[in-house]
């Protein structure tokens, strides 16, 4: 999936089971400040652990792709993406 000016909004590379998502932040994206990536974890149940979260500061954002979730930061000021999204997997 690509963005305006031929940056990359997803890719994603899969092995097995396994998926690794790259992409390219929003100029604009408030997170990201001076870090270059982000972890993305999949919940089962990403409203409930949002609202364990916001209570310790988390940010609410919809997540993309059609996924419900958000975006925190922890205390080392590493960005953690979290929703209910999870890649297909890659053909056999």
């Amino acid at each position: 999936m690509s963005r305006p000016r031929g940056t990359i909004a997803r890719a994603e590379l899969h092995l097995g089971a396994d998926a690794l998502m790259i992409g390219s932040m929003p100029k604009d994206e408030v997170l990201c400040n001076a870090h270059v990536q982000s972890a993305c974890v999949c919940v089962a149940d990403p409203d409930q652990h949002f609202d364990r979260a916001r209570a310790a500061g988390a940010v609410d954002r919809a997540a993309h792709h059609g996924a419900r979730g958000y975006v925190a930061r922890d205390l080392e000021g590493l960005v953690w993406n979290v929703s209910h999204y999870q890649p297909p997997p890659a053909p056999r």
